[in-house]
């Protein structure tokens, strides 16, 4: 899953249900969660139009910008409560 603006997933603007519809039927392997960040040998060849999302660790923390773990955790959150049955009413 990767968010078509290169963004968060959790507030992409994925159609969830039909883009997930006719896939999961025929497809039962695991989902993978795109976290976008340029890295340094591209950065002079992609345009990253918002702050890279730091790496703990490997980074210094930037405030009110997201780790890069943070954003993988609210992009599963969402991908699960987009995926989960809902109840009819």
């Amino acid at each position: 899953m990767s968010p078509p603006d290169r963004g968060e997933l959790a507030d992409s603007w994925i159609p969830w249900r039909e883009f997930l519809g006719p896939v999961l039927p025929v497809y039962d392997g695991p989902l993978l969660i795109e976290v976008f960040n340029a890295i340094p040998e591209f950065h002079n060849s992609l345009r990253l139009t918002r702050r890279k999302f730091w790496i703990p660790v490997d980074d210094q923390p930037v405030p009110g910008v997201p780790s890069a773990y943070d954003v993988a955790e609210d992009g599963i959150k969402k991908l699960r409560a987009e995926l989960a049955p809902r109840e009819e009413g």
